[in-house]
Order: C-alpha cells, then structure tokens, then sequence
C-alpha cells in the first residue's frame, strides 16, 4: 500500500493517533526546559539534569525509530534515511579499522542525530493530516513556550561573549542554539498563517521573517540563523518548481569553491579583517583543506572517525573546535563515501519537502544552507525538530499540499 492511500484509507489510520504526537511534543518540551541546567554555563549545569536529558534523548530517538517500524508505509523519505544510517554505519567501522578514530557507537549517535527530526516527520505527518486543528494549536503553544524562555534567557541570563562582544543570554545552551530555536518557533508561527491564508497572510509572514532575522542580530549576533531566514524566505517565495534542486545541489559547490580560494591564498588571508569578519572559518576552512590533502587513501574514502574533525587552529587556539561547517565535518569523519550519502539524504528530504508545498521547501532548503558554513540545523536536532514542526503544519493541511504561497 502506498503513503498516500495509507494516509487518506480511515481504515488504516493508527488507533490513538494522537498518542505518538502528544509523547513527542512533551519529550520535546521538558528537553527544551532543561537545557539551561544541561548545556548551559557552568555555574547552572547539574549532573542529574545531564542524566535526565540523555533519557529525554534517549526516549526521542526510540520513539522516533518504533514509529517508523511499526507504520512502515511512511513515505520515499525513509528508504534515504536508513540506507545513508547503514553506509554510515559502514565508513565508521572501516574507519576504526583503518584510520583507527572514534568509536561505531559515537559515529552512529552523531548520525542519527541528523535523521532524527526527518524520522519524526515522517512517522507525524499522517497524524497532522488526520488532526490538523489539534497539531497546529499544539505546536503553536509550544512555540510560544520556545519564544517566552528565549526572552526570559535574554532578560535574565548572564551576558555572553562572542567576537569580542557581549550578547544577550542564552537560555537553549549557547548563542548558535538558541537563535535556532528562536528562528524555527518563528517558523512554526509563519506555517500557522500559511495554512490560515487570507489577505495579510504573506505580509504578516514578511514581517515575521524580518522580526526574526533582526531579532536574533541584535540579541545573539548570529548571522548564520539571519541567513537561514533570508534562504527560507526566497526558497518560500521562489517555490520548489523554480528553485528545483538548485539548493542543495550548489551548497557542496560553495564549500569546494571556497576551499580552494583559501587555499589557493596560501595563507595570506589568515588574521586579516575578512577573516575576522569570517569568524575565523577562512583560517581553519585552509588548515582543514591542508590535512584533507595529506590524509591517506582510506581516511580519504572512509573517513577519520567520530570528532576526529576537532581541532586547535591559529584562530581558535584555546581549544579544539569543529571546522564550522556540517558538509566539512562529515568529509573528514565520514569521508568522500559518507559525504555522498549525506548529500543523497538531503536531496531526499528538500524533495519529500517540496510535495508537500512551498513553505516546507523553503525550511528544508534552510536546513542544508544553514549547514554549508556553520553547524546548523543538521547538527542542532532540537531546534531542527522545531522545524520539522513547522514544516509538519503545512504538509498537514489540505490547501498547503496545493502548493501555498
């Protein structure tokens, strides 16, 4: 039986549909709570709120695996998920074999991590079409709850410090977190007057896009979730038919292009103001092209394994940071073959999005530029299933399958 007559069959619809969507909501909710006393400054973080979080984690993932193992008919999205999980699977053991990095348990938890909010979506998405009224009141109050702690962080947190300025607090766990989760709750509050429609639809929806790529400028400074906005923005308007597959298909154009700009600088760029302007991503984009370069025939194909990407640059040389890039940070841990699975699974989702209309192309066509030169919504999997939320109000209404925008 395919997806489609599954969905519209009554018969074949799951007894207490509800039930999965109310238990993701409120997994979600008290793993978004928490995050202050699990991922915040040190002086907040509490050893039994790791546990408890590791447990909401731990809870998601399963709930988002049985889901899709108990409703096999879920759609052409997860033929991609697990096939780019099992080549995954398979460049981390080669890995441990050959280039002896990281462990197969760390580079499958950090792979699942990026198809969780798909997994999630795809397991939802009968249920937001079976009750469309009940998912978007729900989703939108937990937007609201995701606004109303981002601005008692920003009010009553401590300040934080990031190229040389201090910002608003962050309540999600840090600044990049937190302007995601800002970005995707505007999302699910831009979904929720799409699927209304009306006159003022699209200039409300423009209002709220300039509100939250201000907004998360002025209280974070982080421009890579700004940029999200305007890519969603333009994807949205744009539509999947005349955008087609051109935003995935240029991000790993962008990234092998500005490589080797950098590179080809020979270190000239290193230290100056477009540099620092870069946040430093131009000095560690030439030292990762320089080991990528030397690295061995295996390491090259397979990869080097879990956090092998970490590393001290010029920059950063206070501790190890990742290469500020998702597409980087999966070519060095899972190689050229795991690199390709990634692309092939992003494909898959930007195209799984774009039957479901305009809106949710746009957000999915955000999640793979968002990761071309920052760790963004691929790597972030709580604001990313904020998103999918977002995406899940759309796909789940009757006028947005006819492509609304």
């Amino acid at each position: 039986m395919s997806y489609s007559s599954e969905v519209s069959n009554p018969a074949t619809r799951a007894r207490g549909a509800p039930i999965l969507f109310v238990l993701v909501v409120l997994l979600f909710a008290a793993r978004t709570v928490l995050l202050p006393l699990s991922e915040g400054a040190e002086e907040l973080r509490s050893p039994l709120a790791d546990r408890v979080s590791d447990a909401l984690d731990l809870a998601l993932l399963l709930l988002a695996f049985g889901a899709v193992l108990l409703r096999p008919a879920l759609g052409r999205l997860l033929g991609p998920i697990f096939g780019f999980l099992f080549i995954c699977l398979v460049c981390s053991c080669v890995s441990i074999l050959w280039a002896r990095g990281g462990t197969v348990l760390g580079n499958m938890l950090a792979a699942m991590k990026l198809v969780l909010p798909w997994l999630l979506y795809s397991a939802l998405l009968p249920h937001a079409r079976e009750r469309p009224l009940m998912v978007r009141r729900t989703v939108g109050l937990l937007s609201l709850l995701v606004l109303a702690l981002g601005g008692i962080g920003a009010v009553v947190l401590p300040a934080v410090n990031n190229r040389g300025d201090e910002w608003r607090g962050a309540y999600f766990g840090g600044l990049h977190a937190t302007a995601y989760y800002w970005v995707s709750s505007l999302f699910v509050l831009q979904a929720i007057v799409v699927g209304r429609k009306g006159r003022l639809a699209r200039p409300l929806v423009a209002a709220l896009s300039v509100i939250s790529g201000a907004s998360v400028l002025a209280l974070w400074g982080v421009r890579s979730a700004a940029l999200m906005v305007l890519v969603q923005v333009i994807c949205w308007v744009m539509g999947p038919r005349r955008v087609g597959w051109i935003s995935v298909l240029v991000a790993p154009v962008l990234v092998v292009g500005a490589l080797s700009a950098v590179a080809a600088s020979d270190g000239t760029l290193m230290g100056t103001e477009l540099d620092w302007l870069s946040s430093g991503r131009l000095s560690m984009y030439s030292e990762k092209w320089n080991h990528l370069a030397e690295r061995g025939f295996w390491p090259t194909l397979f990869g080097e394994g879990y956090r092998s990407d970490l590393m001290v640059s010029q920059v950063w040389w206070w501790g190890a940071k990742g290469s500020h890039s998702d597409f980087l940070t999966f070519l060095t841990e899972y190689g050229l073959v795991g690199s390709a699975a990634l692309m092939w699974f992003a494909v898959a989702a930007v195209r799984f999005s774009g039957r479901q209309g305009a809106f949710a192309f746009g957000i999915a066509s955000a999640f793979v530029y968002s990761s071309i030169f920052s760790n963004g919504l691929f790597a972030r999997p709580l604001p990313a299933i904020l998103a999918v939320l977002a995406m899940l109000l759309v796909s789940g209404s009757t006028v947005a399958n006819r492509d609304v925008r």
